[in-house]
């Protein structure tokens, strides 16, 4: 009877010890994996956005001018970790949602493809093109799709706006002064101060500079 008392006791302590061991590594791995899903870590993951901004899921960015260069970064990861060696599509289109380009880019070391892209010069667009672009990648991680789109604005560029900041200002004028007179080969030439594109940045570009002070883009 005694033998049978100290069994059952026995068994009890170690029920309880397996309590007090279990219950600690049960809350860390419930808190961690919640931690993990709060971050948004879990599964597949893929952020697409330019160099000026447009960081996390369907984030919109910024503007551009005709003639700028976009830079387009798509990081890509699983659970929380880069993927390496995976193609990611990237695909853009204008304003009034035509394609303009797609290309395929291998993500890096770092679980990053790049794509740069051109914007037409300001000659070869038409209206329609001048507004809200959107970019998508797209990339495939174990067998599923996953993507993310990125909108940034192309905006007029106002006669005047030499530097391509998209407002008029002193910045313009100063510009335009250091080049005036100029014409091109000379050391002070610049193609962008020559407004009106007659070859000679004279008091007429000035006047134009003056006569869209202050104003905007956007």
């Amino acid at each position: 009877m005694q033998h049978r008392l100290f069994f059952l006791e026995l068994m009890f302590l170690f029920l309880l010890l397996g309590q007090l061991i279990m219950s600690p590594i049960s809350a860390f791995l419930g808190s961690s994996a919640y931690d993990l899903q709060a971050d948004g870590l879990t599964g597949r993951q893929i952020d697409l956005f330019t160099q000026s901004g447009g960081e996390g899921p369907s984030t919109p960015d910024g503007f551009f001018g005709p003639d700028d260069e976009v830079c387009l970064f798509a990081n890509v990861s699983y659970n929380g970790w880069p993927v390496v060696g995976v193609m990611v599509e990237f695909e853009v289109r204008t304003a009034n949602d035509t394609v303009f380009t797609a290309s395929g880019e291998v993500t890096n070391q770092t679980g990053t493809a790049a794509m740069n892209l051109r914007l037409p010069r300001p000659e070869t667009l038409t209206e329609p093109l001048y507004g809200n672009w959107t970019v998508t990648a797209t990339a495939t991680l174990a067998e599923v799709m996953a993507n993310d789109t990125v909108q940034f604005k192309l905006l007029h560029l106002i006669p005047g706006d030499v530097n391509h900041d998209y407002i008029v200002d002193i910045m313009d004028i100063t510009l335009v002064a250091i080049a005036f007179s100029s014409r091109p080969g000379q050391p002070n030439w610049n193609s962008r101060a020559d407004i009106n594109r007659d070859g000679l940045v004279n008091i007429i570009d000035l006047v134009t500079v003056a006569i869209h002070l202050n104003q905007k883009s956007w």
